[in-house]
């Protein structure tokens, strides 16, 4: 997948790929990279997800280091909704707090505990139906405020993660 923005001062894509770890054909592996696709193409992270009944460890390589998932990425459940703190590998950035209701419909990102849209860094709006014939196909949109820009490969590899979890069936 590409992913470019729509604004003009856009500085370069993101591309995403999905690979299969070959020794345990369960687990998949998430990669970003910068500037190009190949291995050319400056790695901005990758994850590695495995079947809810696998006993691998779920890891994230970012800035580069590898953690566990559950180090870096706390979820929680409320009343219907559904919450993730994405905790920075650098002492210096900020958490980001995400937040999607039981539907799935958007899923917010936050720069504080405080939900409210001074601290907004972006929304993502998954699918909402199947393809069928007759229907224009619907892409996902991931919306990111200027103030999500500050923190966007955080932004992108903490979400890329929240949907691989939350659709892992």
């Amino acid at each position: 997948m590409i992913l470019r923005s729509n604004s003009p001062q856009a500085r370069h894509p993101y591309y995403i790929s999905v690979s299969l770890n070959c020794f345990t054909p369960s687990s998949h592996i998430t990669s970003v990279r910068k500037y190009e696709w190949s291995e050319l193409g400056e790695l901005v992270g990758d994850f590695e997800i495995a079947a809810k009944d696998s006993k691998n460890v779920n890891t994230v390589f970012f800035r580069g280091r590898e953690h566990p998932v559950e180090e870096v990425l706390v979820s929680s459940s409320k009343l219907f909704r559904h919450h993730w703190t994405w905790k920075p590998i650098e002492a210096h950035l900020p958490s980001l707090y995400w937040e999607a209701d039981n539907s799935g419909d958007i899923i917010t990102c936050f720069l504080s505990k405080d939900r409210t849209n001074a601290n907004l860094l972006a929304k993502f709006v998954p699918r909402s139906h199947r393809r069928r014939s007759g229907r224009e196909f619907e892409h996902p949109k991931l919306e990111v405020t200027p103030k999500g820009h500050e923190v966007f490969e955080d932004v992108l590899i903490s979400l890329l993660i929240i949907e691989r979890l939350r659709t892992n069936v």
